[in-house]
């Protein structure tokens, strides 16, 4: 058996939010050559990364939002906000 140091792992962990106000919710529109695509705020982890260090980033980049924890050891629950936007969105477990 060969031991290899790639980083990439075995199966690719996506992390995503569902951000709501209202009865509304955050999609990201892309175009893609096969058709629109809408989905969740968020991306694939890289390797060794936090599923909530990841969320963190893919949110800042998309949305130009900060994501800080909630609540200690629960992964899911956080609090998200734009400066001025009025959005806000929570979760409790």
């Amino acid at each position: 058996m060969t031991k290899t140091t790639d980083p990439t792992p075995a199966i690719a962990v996506r992390t995503c939010a569902a951000i709501l106000r209202g009865d509304e919710i955050c999609l990201i529109h892309r175009r893609r050559p096969g058709g629109d695509q809408y989905s969740l705020p968020g991306g694939l982890l890289y390797p060794d990364e936090e599923a909530s260090a990841g969320l963190a980033r893919e949110l800042k980049e998309e949305l130009d939002l900060v994501l800080q924890p909630h609540l200690e050891n629960v992964a899911s629950a956080f609090v998200v906000g734009a400066a001025g936007s009025g959005l806000a969105a929570s979760s409790e477990a």
